[in-house]
């Protein structure tokens, strides 16, 4: 497009050349005057021409600007494209992820459940083995200490007839030995008798029942004091005989009979509270019981002798351990 410009250029060149050549032979004015407004016009036009160049020119810049940003503009659709088939793929990929996510999700939920019931089952089963185990063991206790207790009723019983018929045959020993009426009248010849605070003979009365029972009960644990221990075997005589009529805490004291370890103490409070195997019962620490402190504790173990035969022994730790507890008698 320059070129034609510059073919124009030439062209009114040429053209004022001519113009001015045809002015200077021309002679009258008329001529001259025609010739130097043509002049004016070829220059007129000569400047409208380089207008239109400088205008043309600008305008070719910004098409080329245009076609540039055009360019671009296409490179970033281009760009832009290939983003949004980047952001597609890797959409595509997370909810490919999110689905198998969810899978292994439900897969562990279903394993956890599934662990969790099998892990419970186990447990209610291992509970159930050893409910099973503690009712057999106590039912074994039961039995046991039913026998035992029979004869021990059974040795109490022979014991009451022995001591019955000992009494009867004291009782015709001194009708035998009875003073004459003359030895009555005369204190030098009698004969002091050394008898026992109370008599009784056995029958059927509802304390026989209750005295028999608390002889059985003292038969089977047959308790004792601890040597080097000053509390009065009465005084723990007087702790144990409300287990009697106490059927849970007599059974924590008969599983600890059968159950426990030897020489190990125990707090006898928590013991016929809560049994023996709580760890509340256990002495662990020197004499000191945690329920008690340094306050007044009776406390027992179990003492098996060589013929396997049972008993309990007592003492009492801390506080004033020389004196019997308040309310056991003096």
């Amino acid at each position: 497009m320059s070129n034609i410009f510059d073919d124009f250029q030439r062209d009114i060149h040429s053209a004022q050349e001519s113009t001015q050549l045809l002015s200077e032979d021309l002679s009258d004015d008329d001529g001259r005057h025609i010739a130097e407004e043509f002049q004016a016009k070829l220059n007129l036009l000569s400047a409208t021409i380089k207008d239109v160049e400088r205008s043309y020119d600008r305008l070719r810049r910004n098409h080329e600007e245009l076609a540039t940003t055009r360019a671009s503009l296409s490179k970033k659709e281009i760009d832009l494209r290939a983003e949004e088939t980047r952001l597609q793929i890797s959409r595509t990929d997370l909810e490919q992820q999110k689905q198998r996510l969810e899978q292994d999700r439900d897969s562990f939920n279903n394993f956890k459940l599934s662990t969790l019931a099998s892990t419970i089952d186990n447990q209610i089963q291992s509970r159930l083995d050893n409910f099973q185990e503690l009712l057999e063991t106590r039912q074994r206790t039961v039995v046991a200490t039913g026998e035992q207790t029979a004869n021990s009723i059974g040795e109490r019983e022979a014991t009451i007839t022995a001591i019955s018929g000992a009494l009867g045959a004291e009782s015709d020993l001194r009708r035998e030995h009875q003073p004459s009426s003359k030895e009555k009248e005369d204190p030098v010849t009698q004969t002091p008798h050394v008898v026992s605070r109370y008599h009784w003979n056995s029958g059927d009365y509802p304390w026989c029942h209750i005295s028999n029972e608390i002889v059985a009960f003292l038969s089977h644990f047959r308790p004792s004091v601890e040597e080097g221990y000053t509390i009065r075997l009465e005084d723990v005589v007087l702790r144990m005989l409300p287990l009697c009529w106490d059927i849970r805490r007599m059974n924590n004291l008969e599983l600890f009979f059968w159950e426990a370890q030897d020489s190990r103490w125990y707090c006898f409070d928590q013991l016929i509270d809560i049994g023996y195997d709580d760890d509340e019962s256990l002495i662990l620490d020197g004499e000191l019981c945690e329920e008690h402190g340094h306050h007044s504790c009776l406390q027992v173990r179990l003492d098996t002798a060589d013929d396997d035969s049972k008993s309990i022994v007592f003492r009492v730790v801390g506080g004033e351990a020389d004196t019997p507890a308040v309310g056991l008698g003096t």
